[in-house]
């Protein structure tokens, strides 16, 4: 399994996302999601990761998740509560950048954007 799409499912929990070491891309985008604790099985191998408008409050959780994930180039996290805003992306890019040393794109914006 190369791609999981889950966007737009309703989804609160992803308890039970057992290890996928092949996984690439992982769409979890429009979905009822607070937290992202049941993503620290192995899912080091993806790509591309949608986060786009669940119901993600810590950035500290995130930054944690996103750990296990060193191979991430593309991510979308916007429409979260904890990154609402245009400014709360800014604050939050550096982080990324710091934890995600290939992310090259933000929702859909070159990450080098962020630092201007």
């Amino acid at each position: 399994l190369e791609v999981l799409d889950l966007r737009r499912n309703r989804i609160r929990s992803l308890d039970g996302l057992g290890p996928c070491r092949s996984l690439r891309r992982l769409s979890l985008s429009n979905n009822r999601l607070v937290g992202l604790h049941c993503l620290h099985s192995d899912l080091s191998s993806v790509t591309e990761l949608g986060l786009f408008g669940n119901c993600l409050e810590s950035v500290p959780d995130l930054l944690t998740c996103l750990k296990a994930m060193p191979r991430v180039v593309r991510l979308s996290v916007a429409g979260n509560p904890c990154c609402m805003s245009p400014r709360d992306l800014r604050q939050l890019a550096p982080k990324l950048v710091e934890i995600l040393q290939l992310l090259e794109t933000l929702d859909s914006c070159c990450i080098q954007f962020y630092f201007c």
